[in-house]
C-alpha cells in the first residue's frame, strides 16, 4: 500500500475523499496537508480557525501538516513554498497527493504539475462526477458540515454556520453547483464515521 497525504480544507471534498482513502485501503494517510494565513490564522477563503483544523486531525487521528503563507500570496511564491513541502513529503516515503477537486480542469493540471515537480502522483478520486450526487453521498455515510463561508453574490452570507443538508442543498439556484465547486460556499466537517469523536467548533 502506497503512503499518501491528502490536500485538506478541512471541507466536505477532501473528507470524502479521506474516506474513500482510508475505507477503500487505497492508501496509508501519512498526513493532511493544509494552508494556513499568518495574519487569521485560518485557511485562506474557507476561513476555518487554526484550532479547527488541529482538533480535525486529532480526532481523525491523522497528523495536520500546517503550511504558512502571507495571504494573498503571489503564485510564483505560493508554488516554490508548496513544491517545496511536496518535496519533503516525499523524502519522507510520501508517492500520492490526493485530492478532492471535481471539475475544474486549469486547477488540477496545475496540481498535477506541482506534483509532477516533486516525483509525487497526484489522485482525483472525485473527478467528473455529478456534484449534486457527491455531496447526497456524503450526507448519505453520515458525515456533518456547517457551511464556513459563502463566495456568490447570489447565496446570502446568513448561511454561514447553518448546517448543510439535502434540503439546504436542493434550495440553491440552479446556477450554483451543489458542491460549491466554483467557490460558492465553503464547508467545514465535525462529525462522521471516521472521527473518534465531534470536533467541538462552537467553542472557537
Amino acid at each position: 500500500m502506497k503512503n499518501a497525504f491528502v490536500s485538506w480544507s478541512g471541507g466536505k471534498d477532501s473528507m470524502l475523499v479521506l474516506h474513500y482513502a482510508l475505507t477503500a485501503q487505497w492508501y496509508d494517510v501519512k498526513f493532511l496537508f493544509v494552508t494556513i494565513d499568518r495574519a487569521t490564522q485560518a485557511v485562506p477563503i474557507h476561513q476555518v480557525p487554526k484550532a479547527l483544523i488541529t482538533r480535525q486531525g486529532l480526532s481523525l487521528g491523522i497528523h495536520t501538516r500546517k503550511l504558512y503563507l502571507n495571504w494573498p500570496v503571489s503564485n510564483e511564491l505560493y508554488e516554490q513554498l508548496v513544491l517545496a513541502e511536496y518535496k519533503l513529503m516525499k523524502t519522507r516515503g510520501i508517492d500520492v497527493c490526493v485530492f478532492g477537486d471535481i471539475h475544474l480542469k486549469d486547477v488540477r493540471e496545475y496540481k498535477e504539475m506541482l506534483c509532477r515537480k516533486a516525483g509525487i502522483e497526484a489522485v482525483f478520486p472525485l473527478w467528473g462526477r455529478n456534484s449534486n450526487d457527491l455531496v447526497n453521498e456524503f450526507l448519505s455515510l453520515g458525515y456533518q458540515a456547517q457551511i464556513c463561508a459563502v463566495g456568490h453574490p447570489d447565496l446570502p452570507t446568513s448561511l454561514v454556520g447553518s448546517e448543510l443538508s439535502k434540503e439546504l442543498i436542493a434550495s440553491l439556484p440552479a446556477h450554483i453547483d451543489p458542491a460549491g465547486e466554483n467557490g460558492e460556499y465553503h464547508t467545514f466537517v465535525w462529525n462522521g464515521p471516521l472521527f473518534k469523536r465531534p470536533v467541538e467548533w462552537l467553542t472557537i
